[in-house]
């Protein structure tokens, strides 16, 4: 750091930090060498007023460069648990320590994304093998949602009685193999039928007749068969099994249904109805309005306990609502902070959106697409 700060000293923080480098750092120097490394963040605090912006770059270069493998998974759990370990010992208070800690639930992260999608088609023996690592991911709140099997779904489903869930998905599965192999059924029908009608119907007639009757019955099963595809391709089927999905790419109009609380003679709880193209209903749409109605976000232990406590202190609450996902485990899915504490440090890819509650009940809603973390 010392050379490189010579050399470089007249440079900005950002530019300092993006040419340092890392690559010859790391070489030298392990990355869970704490004395040292807090040495050199505190050194380019004093030098250049912020010694963190050096601690994520070289966490990030890290992660990139050093990538996590199936046969490395235990020495990157070692590492993220190293940083967000205590560090009083070797002289890193609390307060200096939470930067670390940011970077080991980065790094845990980062794992529990790699076991995520390397297990995502594996059988349920196989998952075996990642047991241990999903145990010890658990112990520091990154909890990763693994895909239960067909057969295992509908075993739960049976033991709690959920036949309606059992037969919607049964319907799904009927029509996502007719969409995938329509052509081929519909040639194997058309063959069973056309045998059936000619041992039973067809024998004994001229060339001229069955020639007729033969082109009159591939007519009729295309008539009847290749509608039937097309309507279960377009949904039709599947949207009498299950409710309507709400997409960008249907027009829906508001309707107004009812307001609630009056206050100086404004009403600020609307409720409205959600029709579609063809009129039908599909929900509502509620709109409170702020900062006379603010939010607050539960993600962990006896919610209800929580909010009972809210209305013993005289607060009023209008609407509640769950906010996120559980797993099979009932643990809290996805990235999830409950009042400054991290829940949940896995930041699954499959998950766009992150809203976040603010201190004054606002909300804020980010596009992880757009702005990745």
């Amino acid at each position: 750091m010392d050379n490189y700060y010579k050399n470089s000293q007249n440079k900005s923080l950002n530019s300092f930090v993006r040419d340092f480098p890392y690559d010859v750092y790391l070489k030298n120097i392990s990355f869970i060498n704490f004395k040292i490394i807090q040495n050199d963040r505190y050194f380019l605090y004093k030098k250049k007023g912020d010694g963190d912006i050096f601690l994520i770059h070289l966490a990030n270069y890290f992660v990139i460069n050093y990538p996590i493998k199936k046969n490395n998974i235990s020495s990157m759990i070692d590492i993220g648990e190293s940083y967000i370990s205590d560090k009083n010992k070797i002289g890193i208070n609390h307060k200096t320590n939470v930067i670390y800690s940011i970077i080991g639930y980065f790094i845990l992260g980062k794992v529990g994304k790699f076991i995520e999608h390397t297990t995502k088609n594996l059988k349920d023996k196989e998952l075996n093998n990642y047991t241990i690592h999903i145990d010890r991911l658990k112990k520091n709140r990154i909890y990763i949602s693994l895909k239960k099997s067909s057969y295992l779904k509908a075993v739960d489903a049976l033991k709690q009685k959920r036949y309606k869930y059992i037969l919607v998905r049964t319907g799904q599965k009927i029509i996502e193999i007719i969409i995938k192999w329509k052509i081929l059924l519909v040639s194997v029908l058309a063959l069973l039928l056309i045998f059936y009608l000619y041992f039973n119907y067809l024998q004994g007639v001229t060339k001229k007749e069955l020639i007729i009757k033969f082109s009159i019955i591939i007519i009729l099963i295309i008539i009847i068969f290749f509608p039937f595809i097309i309507l279960i391709e377009k949904g039709f089927f599947l949207k009498t099994m299950v409710e309507e999905k709400i997409t960008f790419k249907s027009k829906y109009k508001l309707i107004h249904d009812s307001s609630h609380l009056k206050i100086n003679n404004e009403t600020r709880i609307h409720i409205f109805k959600i029709m579609n193209d063809t009129k039908k209903f599909v929900g509502h749409s509620i709109w409170m309005e702020r900062p006379i109605i603010k939010a607050m976000y539960f993600a962990e232990g006896n919610v209800y306990k929580k909010l009972s406590e809210l209305i013993k202190n005289k607060r009023n609450i209008f609407l509640a609502t769950t906010g996120g996902f559980s797993n099979s485990l009932n643990q809290p899915e996805g990235f999830t902070v409950e009042d400054g504490k991290v829940v949940n440090a896995l930041l699954m890819p499959d998950r766009h959106g992150l809203i976040i509650v603010e201190k004054n009940g606002g909300f804020r809603v980010i596009n992880l697409q757009q702005f990745p973390l």
